[in-house]
């Protein structure tokens, strides 16, 4: 379902699917992810996304999918992509991974989702049904 707005959350599992070159089984999402690369749409991030993508990372070069140096090109080009970065209140973070059963880190994408009202872009079933 393609969401007529130019601004979206953009979760940790979507953007290293597509740093990783894996194929995002969601045709919108992909679609979403074309569209931000061609400066047509933003999104907005907590700032730990970075984390998340660079512990992603470590463990594509532990589980041998990719090398080192290309985990590091991989950041690198991350680091470069006009992600905006917004941070919800932690205590809100909290209250919805207690209230939603979710990890502290998941939440934090819902709370910034609900914070900025902006659809969540996710290939989490969890995530995405408690973005709805």
């Amino acid at each position: 379902m393609v969401v007529a707005t130019k601004n979206f959350i953009l979760d940790t599992s979507v953007i290293v699917a597509r740093l990783l070159e894996e194929k995002v089984s969601n045709s919108d999402i992909s679609h979403y992810l074309d569209l931000f690369y061609q400066k047509k749409i933003h999104f907005f991030s907590p700032p730990i996304i970075t984390t998340e993508v660079g512990n992603a990372l470590k463990s594509a070069v532990l589980s041998r999918r990719i090398n080192p140096d290309k985990a590091h090109a991989i950041l690198k080009h991350f680091m470069k992509l006009p992600i905006k970065f917004s941070s919800p209140d932690p205590q809100k973070i909290l209250q919805l991974s207690i209230s939603k059963e979710l990890s502290f880190y998941d939440a934090t994408y819902l709370a910034l989702s609900e914070k900025l009202h902006l659809p969540l872009l996710t290939l989490d079933k969890k995530l995405a049904a408690l973005a709805k």
